[in-house]
């Protein structure tokens, strides 16, 4: 007789030479409220992958580990890749549901019982993250965050679904084996996109609307590590951009081209037309400010306004125009010591 699965969900964790924010992941993970409810502790397992790390990461994924009672660690010979380490742990999983997410993260501790919670009716839930901020250029990148993710949750209301973090995402098993996971995937420097675009095709082919839950709250929220370094964050948003760039249409290359494009269009406005510039600048301004307040009631971070007045404007419009020029010009992109061209 065939043993009933009682496995509810699988965290899943594809990690690579993160000795210095493993140990705060992992505490985080340890202090879910989920856990410590009688009911849920046989549905819960746990599937890490260090990927060939050459630091300290498999040492302390070792010591951390008795602290959690249903866990796997696997460990890559050579660094494969993030791609293929989530193919690798995805077959071993059994839950119901898989919950994926980064070790350099900082989970809320009601984290997992949030997105436990909203799946049903989904075949696809997804939270938010920003990074921590302790002066103006990492509450740039805080803001940055968040008027995206808030940007990301208004149209998933209107039934339109564009793109998931993988650092913050749960999706139903069924969903993910009826599609054919990561296994046939391009190599692509965003692999969560990748995949819930392909998730949403499928069913569009099939004459249905991938039903998806972008969550935007504070308890669904984790929170990351601004980069510190200009060249460093032009990197990771050159990743990004080009993996949305790869995976979308021309319909949807055209909106990407015009939003890096804005201060070109501005430069040029200034010498034809200063009249249009200052109300393209003040409609501008006035949208972002108004959905920024909104936002930072939701999940109770009334800071950002401040970070936003303090110059966010001029740091978003010359990071994005250095991007599309980094797209258009097929600049490689090195991440996890891959070159991405």
């Amino acid at each position: 007789m065939k043993k009933e699965n009682k496995i509810e969900i699988s965290i899943l964790i594809a990690s690579y030479q993160e000795q210095e924010r493993l140990p705060l992941f992992l505490e985080s993970l340890n202090a879910q409220t989920f856990f410590s409810k009688t009911e849920n502790k046989d549905k819960i397992e746990i599937i890490i992958i260090d990927d060939g790390s050459t630091d300290h990461t498999a040492d302390i994924l070792e010591k951390y580990s008795v602290f959690f009672k249903n866990i796997k660690i696997l460990k890559n010979t050579e660094n494969i890749g993030k791609k293929e380490s989530l193919i690798k742990i995805c077959k071993l999983a059994k839950g119901n549901y898989f919950l994926f997410t980064d070790a350099d993260m900082i989970l809320s501790p009601f984290w997992v019982e949030e997105m436990y919670h909203q799946r049903l009716d989904f075949q696809s839930v997804a939270g938010i993250s920003f990074p921590k901020a302790r002066n103006l250029w990492e509450g740039w990148q805080q803001v940055e965050y968040i008027l995206l993710f808030f940007s990301i949750y208004l149209l998933n209301k209107s039934n339109i679904n564009i793109s998931v973090m993988g650092n913050n995402w749960l999706l139903k098993r069924d969903t993910y084996l009826k599609v054919g996971g990561y296994e046939d995937l391009v190599e692509t420097p965003t692999e969560d996109f990748a995949l819930f675009k392909k998730i949403s095709l499928f069913f569009r082919k099939k004459g249905k609307i991938l039903k998806h839950n972008q969550l935007f709250t504070s308890k669904s929220a984790l929170k990351t590590y601004a980069l510190k370094e200009p060249f460093s964050l032009f990197q990771q948003r050159l990743r990004w951009a080009k993996g949305a760039w790869l995976g979308s249409n021309h319909w949807e290359r055209l909106a990407l081209f015009f939003y890096g494009a804005q201060l070109f269009i501005w430069i040029i406005l200034f010498f034809l037309d200063k009249k249009t510039l200052f109300y393209l600048l003040f409609f501008s301004f006035v949208i972002d400010f108004l959905l920024l307040i909104v936002a930072s009631y939701k999940i109770k971070k009334v800071k950002i306004i401040f970070f936003y007045l303090a110059g966010f404007c001029m740091y978003q419009k010359i990071l994005y125009a250095v991007v599309l020029v980094g797209i258009l010009l097929g600049t490689p992109i090195r991440w996890k010591d891959k070159i991405f061209k």
